[in-house]
């Protein structure tokens, strides 16, 4: 009859719905439920230009080219 295909239903949306509170439970416990945060630890290079944009500017998120840097050449350092 038509309600023997009710187990097989049960166990495929179980299946279909299982990977959603797992990863959850994931993420939770990893990065504390921020979904976007920034993790520095895996991208150690990103971290650095984080710091120099802010280092240059005084503001992390503003977009400054080379337009922004001295055209006078570096001092050589002198030999003591």
């Amino acid at each position: 009859m038509w309600y023997e295909i009710i187990p097989s239903i049960a166990v495929v949306g179980t299946l279909i719905w299982l990977p959603q509170p797992i990863m959850w439970a994931c993420n939770k416990l990893t990065m504390n439920g921020h979904v976007r945060s920034r993790d520095w630890c895996i991208d150690a290079h990103n971290h650095n230009l984080f710091y120099r944009d802010y280092r240059l500017t005084g503001n992390n998120y503003v977009v400054n080219g080379l337009e922004v840097l001295d055209d006078a050449p570096a001092k050589p350092c002198s030999k003591v």
